[in-house]
């Protein structure tokens, strides 16, 4: 018998510009049991995977604050299925996202104080240059803003692939497009300069355009590897393609 103990969800918020949309990535932490009875004992194998259960691309043109309401109602589905998991939203802090993230936060305390259930942590992720990793905070909020640079959220998606961390539904909705986004992305390394990422339009530009589900999925992969490290090591350290699902 299968048993599975769901440790933490995340959901990724790549915030749409006027030239993109904005794409949402839910990742659960899945602790699963097998067991030849319906209970489980230490002699049990136990394996760990994160599970994209759900991903969406909200219409273009679609305003902040109707991706607030989306958002909300996205994670209330989820609190419904899973009351005691907790559960963060990883949201896009660049450019017109740190006002974005106040629309958000007004939203879900709106919900928390009408059904006095809370939809779990809210924090931002500003997309940077560089190597380095540096936190601050909110301007007006006490939610942490992550400074991460692209590649590094990027490694932390091909890692979760590469070592069969991540598992996505072939009947999931948009895997295909996940599919064709990830082939989209390049990474390119410039003589004396950090590596540099890409997107190949060569293909269905519609689709890949700004590769916005792979960066929702890949700011849930990095904070999920924050919070549950596995030891390995980033797999994209020069030029070449991110792996494939």
């Amino acid at each position: 018998m299968q048993h599975n103990k769901h440790r933490e969800a995340i959901l990724g918020v790549d915030l749409g510009q006027s030239q993109h949309p904005t794409a949402l990535a839910l990742l659960l932490n899945i602790e699963q049991t097998i067991s030849r009875h319906s209970w489980c004992d230490a002699n049990d194998p136990v394996t760990k995977h994160w599970l994209l259960a759900h991903a969406e691309i909200v219409p273009l043109g679609t305003s902040y604050t109707e991706v607030a309401r989306i958002i909300t109602t996205r994670l209330a589905t989820l609190r419904r299925l899973h009351p005691i998991v907790p559960v963060r939203t990883a949201v896009d802090a660049t450019g017109l996202g740190a006002p974005a993230i106040e629309m958000i936060q007004q939203e879900l305390v709106r919900h928390q104080a009408s059904s006095r259930q809370s939809l779990g942590r809210l924090e931002g992720i500003l997309f940077t240059a560089g190597t380095a990793v540096t936190t601050s905070k909110h301007n007006t909020l006490p939610i942490d803003i992550f400074h991460v640079p692209k590649l590094t959220l990027l490694n932390s998606l091909a890692t979760a692939i590469e070592n069969n961390l991540l598992q996505v539904p072939a009947k999931l909705p948009l895997a295909a497009t996940l599919t064709l986004q990830l082939k989209s992305l390049e990474i390119h390394q410039r003589e004396h300069a950090s590596p540099t990422v890409r997107i190949n339009r060569d293909g269905d530009t519609e689709s890949i355009a700004h590769a916005d589900l792979v960066m929702a999925l890949a700011m849930a992969t990095w904070r999920m590897s924050q919070l549950y490290p596995n030891g390995t090591k980033p797999s994209i350290n020069g030029p070449g393609q991110i792996p494939l699902l």
